[in-house]
Parts: structure tokens; C-alpha cells; sequence
């Protein structure tokens, strides 16, 4: 634990209400110190922004301080502010679970290092039994760049061999079985565009036994996809094949796959079109949207918006593009 989550990191939070709705985000400096041996001083100030107003995760804010007693792969939360215990069950990969005493909320969280200096972690909050979060967030050393995720990135598909129940905060997937009464299996899968990982942690729990198996894969490096695409377009015949299926994939195409295809974050465009990059995550994933607010998008993006009637009467096929407010 001291040698690969020790050091000042800068946390970004995304909270999500159990169901699946986006809810605000929490800014975090979190600092691991040894300051004694086997034992480590954490320290985190979080700031929920304007949005968690009202929401049980604004309790959060300010700043709030407890020890960590190392024992082997064991880790014992030893208060004040948190009190638990959590596992390493593979070299920079850990779950915890506890309480925040001062306000009752219990917790189970988890924490992958996808890369040396870039981590997977969030949690799972309730109170009473009753869930009230879901937070899905990223850490990287402190240099002053707050970290971002995707959140419109679709999660992996978790593996079910029984019937359970699946449930999502943005780009994190949790699936939950019983393959009998006395066993449960939790499942999180969660993808990684920027660095190209995938990260799946299945928690198998029976009364007297628990197992838990992380994974972190890698997707192909994107220069391999490009000399794999310059092969293909090389191929005989394969250009007009291609332009025959362009208009095709273009009607297809998502919008955080065309801003992704043209290295633009959420958090760019955002600052681009001076909006949250919240609101450009819910018009990514909205199927309603205006077309005020789909120009502005493209824009962004260095593109314009044309729109197409298309006329099919079986026989020929017309194409008008029309025009939306007062004509010029």
C-alpha cells in the first residue's frame, strides 16, 4: 500500500443515485503519508460542486483525516473519520468496505491502478441499509490537472452464469447474482478509453469463504488499429467498398464516438461550448435532443449541422435539405 497509493493525488468523483442518474461531482485531494511504521496518514479534502446541493454526499465537504494499519495484503481503517478494513488482492488492486461514523453512511469501495499514476476507484454509499450512491471516479499524482473519465464510454459486459440484476453509473456496470441462497457473486466492469483498459472485478462471497479476481486488460493500441485500417483500405476493391457503407456508418455513428474520433474530452468540449461537462455527458447518451443544442455540439467540434428530408417512393429515393427558422 505505501509504495503504489502513497503520495498527494487529485480525485475527480462522479455520483450517480442507485438509479443510474447522474447526480454531481466530487473534487477530492487525497493524501497518503506514512507516519509510522506500517501505518499511513490519509488526508481528504472533497468538494462537492453545486449540483450535490441537498444530496446526502454533500455531507462530504471539508476535510476529513484517519489512519491506515498496514498488515500484509490487510488494511485496518482506524479512525476517527473512517473505521473498516480492506484487502489487496492483487498488487494495486484493492476493495475496502466501513463507516463514516460522523454520519452513519456505510461503504464498500474499490481501487485499481490501471497505469502507475492512474487509478479506478469509487464506492458504493448507503444508510440504513438503504443505498444512496453510486461513485465512479479516477486519481492521478497531484501536478494540478484535475482527472477526468468518459462517462458516456459503454462498460464491458459482465460474464452471468445465473439470472441477477445489472445497474450503471456512467461508464461502470454492476451486476449482482445469487447462484444459490448462501452465495452471492458482484460483479464491476468498467472501460478506460483514454488509457485503452478495461477493468472487471468479480467479488464472490459465501458464508465462510470470500474470493475476489481483478482484471485489467488492455485494447489494442490505436496505432495498431490504424495500420491494421491502412491495410484494409489497401486491399483490392476495398475504397469502393467502403464508400458504398459511408453513408451508412455516418447515419450510425454516436456522438461520443465522433468526438472521440477527433481527440476532443468532455471536458474540452465543455469549456468549448461553456457548459458542464455533465450536460455534455447527458447530451451524449440522450435520445431526444434539440437541434439548437446538437449545432452548438458540432460546432464545438468544428463541424456544421445539415439537415436531410429523404423522400422514398419505393422506386426513387429524393434527398432535400431543409432548413429549421426563418428563411434567409
Amino acid at each position: 500500500m505505501t509504495d503504489r497509493f502513497a503520495g498527494a493525488w487529485l480525485v475527480t468523483e462522479y455520483v450517480y443515485d442507485p438509479e443510474g442518474r447522474f447526480a454531481g461531482v466530487v473534487r477530492q485531494r487525497r493524501t497518503l503519508q506514512p507516519s509510522a511504521e506500517n501505518q499511513v496518514r490519509v488526508t481528504q479534502v472533497c468538494e462537492p460542486d453545486a449540483q450535490l446541493d441537498g444530496h446526502p454526499m454533500q455531507a462530504f465537504a471539508g476535510e476529513w483525516i484517519f489512519d491506515l494499519i498496514v498488515d500484509g495484503s490487510r488494511r485496518l481503517y482506524n479512525g476517527p473519520d473512517v473505521v473498516g478494513y480492506g484487502i489487496e488482492w492483487a498488487p494495486g488492486a484493492m476493495t475496502s468496505q466501513g463507516v463514516w461514523p460522523r454520519f452513519g453512511h456505510t461503504f464498500e469501495s474499490y481501487a485499481v491502478l490501471v497505469t502507475p499514476e492512474r487509478q479506478i476507484t469509487g464506492g458504493f454509499f448507503a444508510v440504513a441499509g438503504r443505498s444512496v450512491a453510486d461513485i465512479v471516479g479516477v486519481a492521478v499524482p497531484d501536478r494540478g490537472d484535475w482527472p477526468e473519465l468518459d462517462l458516456s464510454a459503454e462498460p464491458p459486459e459482465p460474464p452471468l452464469t445465473t439470472a441477477g440484476v445489472h445497474r450503471r453509473a456512467g461508464p461502470l456496470l454492476l451486476a449482482e447474482q445469487w447462484p444459490s441462497p448462501t452465495e452471492q457473486v458482484r460483479t464491476l466492469a468498467l472501460s478506460d478509453p483514454p488509457t485503452q483498459h478495461t477493468v472487471t472485478i468479480t467479488d464472490h462471497r459465501e458464508p465462510s469463504t470470500r474470493r475476489v479476481n481483478v482484471s485489467v486488460t488492455t485494447d489494442m493500441p490505436l496505432s495498431n488499429y490504424r495500420r491494421l485500417h491502412e491495410e484494409v483500405v489497401a486491399r483490392p476493391g476495398a475504397a469502393e467498398r467502403l464508400a458504398s457503407l459511408r453513408s451508412e456508418t455516418l447515419a450510425e455513428i454516436g456522438l461520443h464516438t465522433l468526438r472521440r474520433a477527433l481527440d476532443h474530452s468532455q471536458a474540452d468540449l465543455a469549456a468549448e461550448l461553456g457548459i458542464s461537462q455533465s450536460a455534455v455527458s447527458q447530451l451524449e447518451r440522450g435520445d431526444d435532443v434539440k437541434v439548437s443544442t446538437l449545432r452548438g455540439y458540432l460546432s464545438g467540434l468544428g463541424a456544421r449541422l445539415e439537415i436531410t428530408a429523404v423522400f422514398d417512393d419505393g422506386e426513387t429515393e429524393t434527398a432535400v435539405p431543409i432548413q429549421i427558422g426563418p428563411a434567409a
